[in-house]
């Protein structure tokens, strides 16, 4: 998958995941809860949760919230 151990500055360890989009994060379980329930996935380029980017990083970056995108989970 997608991710690395990282070390925190307190010295505890945690697993950090490469990849922000819905598509890569879909199957992941956090404390019994899928992933994409417990924070609101938004694009990193333009912050907008309705960019098709924030569903697919392949997916290039449309800078808008506007519905009905073509490759956006909120089409």
């Amino acid at each position: 998958m997608n991710e690395r151990i990282e070390r925190l500055s307190n010295g505890d360890f945690q697993v950090a995941y490469s990849c922000y989009c819905y598509n890569c994060n879909k199957d992941r379980m956090v404390g019994g809860l899928p992933y994409v329930m417990t924070l609101m996935i938004v694009c990193p380029t333009c912050g907008n949760k309705r960019c098709p980017h924030s569903t697919d990083h392949k997916l290039a970056c449309t800078n808008s919230n506007e519905r009905g995108q073509a490759g956006s989970r909120y089409e």
